[in-house]
This record gives structure tokens, sequence and C-alpha cells, in this order.
């Protein structure tokens, strides 16, 4: 059979002229978006020239889960948003985008069994 790396991702029913999906793959827990704003940052700094810098430490993802992150910028327009995890191990951004003007979304993935501490940073201006 042909596959990516030789694995063929169904299985051949000869008798009955239809395919059966392989199950190779185990579900992973999602979990409720986090929903963040500018107001409840734990940090924030004026960057100058209408420029803010925000930030939400302290936050946990658990081990083997994708966590979608919504953080609403108020009146202001956001810019970038992202990441610092502790524990030196494999973490993915999945996806990291600006939504609406005034919101940024990107959903994180952490592949280990452990739980991971995280501080998430956005950049918004006036």
């Amino acid at each position: 059979m042909y596959g990516y790396q030789g694995y063929y991702p169904y299985q051949v029913n000869f008798g009955y002229g239809y395919q059966i999906p392989n199950e190779q793959f185990q579900l992973i827990q999602r979990q409720q978006p986090l929903d963040l704003s500018t107001e409840g940052a734990t940090n924030s700094q004026n960057l100058g020239n209408g420029f803010h810098r925000y930030a939400w430490e302290e936050r946990t993802i658990p081990g083997s889960t994708y966590l979608g992150v919504r953080i609403f910028a108020g009146s202001k327009k956001v810019i970038t948003a992202g990441y610092g995890v502790a524990k030196y191990a494999p973490i993915y951004a999945m996806e990291s985008f600006p939504r609406t003007a005034n919101q940024w979304y990107m959903t994180i993935y952490n592949p280990t069994d452990a739980d991971r501490q995280l501080g998430i940073y956005l950049i918004a201006k006036d």
C-alpha cells in the first residue's frame, strides 16, 4: 500500500468494497479557551508611541493538551502575541493570528505528560 512513510491510513475491506480508517491516533484532550483581557493583565508597560506590552504570567497548560487562548485588547489594536514556557521540553504553537483588529487568538499544544507554566504576552497599539 502507498502512504506517508509506508503508512496507509485505511484498511481495505475487499469483501464489501469500502475502506475502514485505521485507528492509529489517540484522542488528545482540548481545554476550553482561556480568555484574557488587557484589564486583567498581571503586568503591563507603556512602550511609548502608543504601544503597550501586556503579560499574563503563572498560567498552566496540562500535559498532552491543546490550549486555546483568546486575548481581548479592548479599544487597542493587536500587533503580535506570544508565550514563554517553563521546563525546557517541546511545546508548539499550532496557530497564532489576529482574529479581529482587537483580538488575538492562539492554540498551544503541550505534547509532554507534564503540566507546564506559561507566560502569555501581547503587544498592542492605541
